[in-house]
């Protein structure tokens, strides 16, 4: 069974600047709450070698990269206090390929055993703790092969004196050398990594500063590596004390390194023969060049640029605040040779620097510090325009009343291109108290929000925005039992939207949210250390992979855990449907191995995911499980072809993705329109009425018109049956003839049947088929009558003039059969086959018959009056 709860949201009062929000006073929302220690909220579960490995500890600890070049996500894990070779805390790197999930196919891994991994890189000094608080960032490609090399970061490495930090490179050719699984690879034999850079004692070099990106714009990778105590200088060669450094290394650099062979490849990043460009933060104490840093296209040129951060800044009065520095490609780009230096003390040596905002709770701890960026700095897609936004945050932050609830900045890609390119910010200095984009502020005191760990972003409710994924220090089950929370996207704006406030304990802002469980000091820090999303399981949906490293399993203390939360797509389908006359769409769908149960499912004309959707029924009565048939009742729609989309939603409010719709493709045709006579014989521009009355010589008229194409039309008369087939343009032609029509009063019925078997409504034809021509006393009549007049409404009074008329004319008739009746609409015409000439003088005939009886009828009436 799966263990949700439910958590209430208290009504609060926040004061933030000069935004006042007043959240709702009433008790009226859950936000759904998922345990992560139940099996059933997850799908895979990596478990710690050994009791105190604490698997998936601090920031950037783990990472999915394709590592083998096979185009599935590769798991990259960090175990900082895993033990090897006699050494205490020496730490591991384990890499498990994709193909090796998809072998096992197990719900658990256990790292002890080394069918369950392809390679373990294992720290070389005691106390090492490889990959604690920043293994690597961004795989890069240095040898412009298209294909990954590995950057392990080892902060705390011994390799030239206490604590000075080392970086391992490890080329993609070394790295596929090692097949199979169960690799164990010691970082102390230079044959297992293709160089290393190390530092000086004490620069705990790469903590949480490395970056790639291509600078030189010639399809290698550069690497960037942070140094936060290095000394720097300014641009007069003045020392800077803890400015704090990055060095950045060309790839022909770094190709020179790892053709030096094991042995000789391990270098000193001090040395001015080391490093292509050296750049140095502003200020004593600034510690420049740890915790964030990325190389991206900022400015969208096509050119990677390159953003960075101290977080030990003053600026704006507010000490220890912080600032991220931007560096547009061509500031770096032009560096040849080694040494180069380039001081951030001179603004000419960037393009932009992002200051930290207020701490809205600077009174409540007496401190105005913020660290902007320290451990919660990443570089993703928020808004889905295909623009890399900046989430970085401070997990130090205040609310007015409550002290270190930790703060989540971001700053959207296009907010940062218009401060690059409009000037709106003196002397290149943006406060971002005036141009943050949105702030999301933790639930309670000391969660924290944001430590160790950046944000990731993935659509992972299916409605077509990007949601954006954070932990926090909480404590709802137990002391920091962590807790990490989804944010609908769909409240997250845009770039044109300044100072959105968020609180994550405000149900409108949260999906929902995965909770760690303490009470028995079991599970604590989850989602704190190790978040990230990818497609694990191949799906086209972005999963979660989250953990925890003080937690217990499989009979080890603080082994540690990662958990790996599919986001599985519904699978759709649907039965067949009629072609024509379908009124519902029934299938089924299924998710056997998602953790949540189907609470909806959706149809749609339209395939957009915040477009009009309707809701369909469930089979058997209730939509209550991960395998649901479905019936959809589309009788509403009007005839024409559709595509119908269907999706369904979970409990849990994830849509199905849009890719992964079911399409139906139908045509609705449940009636058949009524055909339309426009010519029968000579006579053209006949008009659209349901009843007609025609005067007519010919014994087989051709008839033609239009009607809905390919169905079929058919004239009754007498019970003979006269049929043709509409074309596919809606064009018929029907002669009536074998046999054709006596000359007399004939009442003809017609309507058509469409190819979906609909029946159209009939109308009616009423023909008198007369003489050839007409006699000669009466062509005299047509002299000077208007062709307006020809068309005429035969009145009920004239009815018995009209059948005297055509008796007359009509020889060899000498019974008529019934007309129209009383009230009947009838249109009366004459036509010859050879000529109109005839049919115009019947018309005329027929009116001064009519002028005569209304003058009649009239001086009949006046007789009577003048009588009286």
């Amino acid at each position: 069974m799966k263990f949700r709860v439910s958590l209430f949201n208290l009504s609060t009062l926040f004061i933030a600047g000069i935004l006042t929000f007043i959240f709702s006073t009433a008790v009226d929302a859950l936000i759904s709450s998922y345990l992560i220690e139940d099996d059933a909220n997850s799908n895979i579960r990596i478990h710690g070698a050994a009791s105190g490995d604490g698997i998936g500890w601090s920031g950037f600890s783990f990472d999915t990269e394709d590592m083998n070049s096979d185009g599935k996500a590769d798991l990259i894990i960090s175990v900082y206090r895993n033990d090897s070779h006699s050494r205490n805390n020496n730490g591991a790197i384990y890499i498990i390929y994709n193909e090796l999930l998809e072998d096992l196919a197990l719900a658990d891994l256990d790292l002890s055993n080394p069918a369950h991994y392809n390679l373990k890189f294992e720290g070389e000094f005691s106390g090492d703790e490889i990959g604690s608080q920043g293994m690597m960032q961004f795989q890069g490609d240095f040898d412009g092969d298209n294909k990954k090399d590995l950057v392990i970061g080892d902060q705390l490495s011994d390799a030239n004196g206490g604590n000075s930090g080392a970086v391992y490179v490890i080329y993609d050719d070394l790295l596929t050398s090692w097949t199979g699984t169960g690799n164990d690879l010691d970082l102390a034999d230079s044959n297992n990594y293709s160089f290393m850079i190390y530092g000086n004692t004490n620069d705990r070099l790469a903590r949480q500063g490395l970056a790639v990106g291509d600078m030189n714009n010639n399809g290698s990778d550069e690497l960037f590596i942070g140094s936060r105590f290095n000394d720097g200088e300014d641009q007069f060669s003045a020392a800077i004390i803890d400015s704090g450094s990055t060095f950045v290394l060309y790839d022909d650099l770094m190709a020179t390194m790892a053709a030096a062979g094991p042995g000789s490849n391990d270098f000193l990043i001090s040395d001015t023969n080391n490093y292509t460009v050296r750049i140095d933060g502003a200020n004593a104490s600034d510690i420049y060049g740890a915790f964030g840093m990325a190389a991206y296209d900022i400015n969208a040129d096509g050119k990677d640029d390159f953003i960075s951060t101290s977080f030990g800044t003053d600026y704006n009065s507010r000490p220890d605040s912080g600032s991220h520095y931007i560096l547009l490609n061509d500031q770096l780009s032009g560096y040849t040779g080694t040494g180069n230096h380039h001081p951030l003390a001179d603004d000419n040596n960037y393009d932009l620097r992002l200051d930290a905002p207020e701490n809205e709770g600077a009174g409540v701890d007496a401190t105005s510090e913020v660290w902007l960026g320290f451990s919660a700095f990443t570089i993703l897609d928020i808004d889905g325009d295909n623009i890399l936004d900046i989430s970085t945050g401070s997990f130090r932050s205040d609310t007015p009343t409550v002290p270190e609830v930790g703060n989540m900045f971001i700053i959207y890609g296009k907010n940062v291109l218009n401060l690059l390119n409009s000037g709106a910010c003196p002397a290149k200095a943006c406060d971002l108290q005036d141009h943050l984009n949105v702030r999301l502020v933790g639930e309670s005191q000391g969660d924290l929000l944001g430590i160790y760990q950046g944000a990731r972003s993935a659509d992972w409710n299916g409605d077509g925005n990007n949601d954006y994924i954070v932990g926090g220090h909480t404590d709802l089950y137990g002391n920091n039992s962590g807790t990490m929370y989804i944010v609908d996207g769909a409240i997250l704006g845009d770039y044109s939207q300044k100072g959105l406030w968020y609180r994550l304990n405000n149900p409108s802002t949260i999906l929902h949210r995965y909770d760690g469980n303490n009470s028995s000091l079991s599970l604590r820090f989850f989602g704190v250390s190790t978040l990230d999303t990818a497609d694990i399981n191949e799906d086209g949906r972005a999963d979660i992979i989250v953990g925890a490293d003080e937690s217990d399993s499989l009979s080890r203390s603080n082994n540690g855990r990662l958990w790996i939360i599919y986001n599985f797509p519904h699978s759709i389908t649907a039965d067949a449907v009629d072609e024509y006359n379908e009124t519902n769409i029934t299938g089924n769908i299924s998710a056997p191995e998602s953790v949540t149960d189907i609470d909806l499912v959706q149809w749609s004309t339209s395939n957009n995911p915040q477009g009009s959707w309707q809701a369909c029924s469930p089979t058997d009565g209730t939509f209550d499980s991960n395998n649901e048939d479905y019936d959809c009742d589309i009788s509403g729609l009007a005839d024409g072809n559709y595509n119908i989309y269907i999706r369904a939603v979970d409990t849990d409010i994830k849509y199905t993705y849009q890719e992964h719709y079911k399409k139906v493709a139908i045509k609705i045709d449940r009636t058949a329109e009524e055909p339309v006579i426009t010519d029968i014989g000579m006579i053209t521009n006949v008009p659209n009425q349901s009843s007609l009355f025609y005067y007519f010589t010919s014994e087989t008229p051709v008839i033609k018109g239009y009607a809905e194409p390919n169905s079929t039309i058919y004239f009754m008369w007498q019970g003979n049956t006269y049929s043709s087939q509409v074309n596919s343009e809606g064009i018929f032609s029907v002669v009536i003839e074998n046999p054709g029509l006596p000359r007399t009063y004939n009442e003809i019925e017609y309507y058509i049947v469409d190819q979906a078997g609909n029946m159209s409504g009939t109308r009616n034809l009423f023909f008198i088929i007369g003489i050839e021509n007409f006699p000669d006393e009466l062509k005299s009549l047509l002299s000077g009558t208007d062709e307006d007049d020809l068309d005429l409404a035969v009145q009920n009074e004239m009815q018995e003039e009209i059948e005297d008329m055509i008796i007359d004319q009509v020889e060899n008739q000498p019974e008529l059969m019934d007309l129209p009746e009383t009230g009947d609409e009838v249109t009366v015409e004459q036509t010859n086959e050879s000529s109109n000439f005839f049919f115009i003088c019947c018309c005329l005939v027929i009116l001064v018959i009519v002028l005569i009886f209304l003058f009649a009828a009239y001086y009949k009436k006046k007789k009577k009056k003048e009588k009286k």
